[in-house]
């Protein structure tokens, strides 16, 4: 019975621990764009609402947190 139970431990254990890991191989790492240029890529020109606002390629970064073409 101690087996048994050893063995389904270890099982969701090691089946967490591969979760976790592919959660982060998955995460994607966006930079920063500089403000009063224009972004050469998509990046993050700070935050609204709590999210990352995201300027894309060609499009102006402002001290106002704004994003313009």
């Amino acid at each position: 019975m101690m087996k048994t139970i050893t063995v389904a431990f270890l099982v969701i254990a090691m089946s967490a621990e591969m979760a976790q890991a592919r959660m982060v191989l998955h995460r994607h790492v966006i930079p920063a764009c500089a403000l009063g240029s224009a972004a050469a890529a998509t990046c993050a020109c700070g935050t609204a609402a709590g999210k990352a606002l995201l300027c894309h390629k060609g499009q102006w970064c402002h001290t106002s947190w704004s994003c313009t073409s």
